[in-house]
């Protein structure tokens, strides 16, 4: 924990989040490969293979609604306070 606290600021840190958050919630490239050659494989199986699309095959990305951004500052705060032994209000 101190060796990133020395390395990047506070900000960097926030955009790291963010970019992480945007990463987990989309599907790649590689998911919608695996996806059709799933779909195909199905399609294969059943008796009307028009009826299997590759998209019920990617996963469904749900997003939870994103809170206030007070509320978000809030807990960021109040988790770097901890990390640096500070106790935020």
């Amino acid at each position: 924990m101190v060796e990133l606290r020395e390395r990047i600021t506070f900000s960097e840190f926030i955009d790291w989040l963010v970019f992480l958050n945007h990463e987990e919630e989309r599907n790649t490239k590689l998911d919608h490969y695996l996806a059709q050659i799933a779909s195909e494989v199905r399609r294969s199986y059943v008796s009307k293979p028009r009826t299997v699309k590759t998209k019920d095959f990617l996963f469904a990305m749900t997003t939870v609604k994103p809170k206030a951004p007070e509320e978000k500052v809030k807990r960021s705060k109040s988790a770097w306070g901890a990390i640096v032994g500070v106790k935020i209000g």
